[in-house]
């Protein structure tokens, strides 16, 4: 591999663990970049997106690995939230109650994803989307931690670097409370546009699906720290 890797004029990577790879192949360590869904502003992926979906407020649930503690969790959400789930189905055990749509396409998650009012994922795309969309989640482990070679780094070097490693949810971890169900920051369609105001529901006042709302929790939004705010711009997530 050092052979092939030396032969390009530049390398980059999308992990901070491919970057340590590269490095000791090579001798130079490659830019760590964020993932190209990101090179599409959220709007830009609504409106690629628009379709149907359910019009009351749902969870989405996206699983792709089979680590049990995915199912407590959903158990844990659907009680704290009481909103109504939708399941994008991968395997037979994920539909329990039958929720599932077996149709959805690539475009369908996108459009899911921007309208849901959580999403609960353990696919690194679902958490890089949720993103982009301004959509509240939490990120699971797709893979034991121990288990040799497992892809939990790529979904980890994303939080980290983005400063939003309070949506991970590992095993045996405390749940969040209520109060942590915070939209990302929302990124603006055009330089120099002004932000959308987080228009989020408060509990007693349920969004019922307005399209123009760019957020939709049952939870009171909290602002997000400069900190995290700092992360997206200098990863070239935020326009300016």
């Amino acid at each position: 591999m050092k052979r092939f890797l030396t032969r390009f004029n530049a390398v980059s990577v999308r992990e901070t663990e491919g970057a340590g790879i590269v490095e000791e192949l090579t001798g130079t360590r490659p830019p760590v970049v964020v993932d190209p869904t990101f090179l599409l502003t959220g709007d830009r992926w609504r409106a690629l997106a628009e379709r149907p979906a359910p019009e009351e407020p749902y969870v989405l649930f996206y699983r792709l690995g089979k680590l049990p503690y995915f199912g407590a969790f959903r158990e844990y959400v659907l009680k704290a939230t009481g909103l109504k789930p939708v399941v994008v189905p991968t395997r037979p055990e994920d539909d329990p109650g039958g929720e599932a749509d077996y149709t959805i396409g690539p475009l369908d998650l996108v459009n899911l994803i921007a309208r849901a009012a959580l999403t609960v994922t353990d696919s690194f795309h679902g958490a890089a989307l949720s993103i982009n969309l301004g959509t509240p989640f939490y990120a699971l482990l797709r893979q034991d931690p121990n288990q040799k070679g497992n892809m939990n780094s790529r979904v980890l070097s994303l939080l980290e670097r983005l400063n939003l490693t309070g949506r991970l949810i590992t095993p045996g971890a405390e749940p969040p409370k209520q109060e942590f169900f915070t939209p990302p920051p929302r990124r603006n369609s055009t330089p120099g546009a002004t932000p959308r105001q987080n228009t989020s529901p408060t509990p007693s006042e349920p969004d019922r699906g307005n399209s123009e709302a760019p957020f939709r929790t049952p939870f009171p939004a909290q602002k997000n720290s400069p900190k995290t705010l700092a992360a997206f711009k200098n990863n070239g997530i935020l326009l300016p």
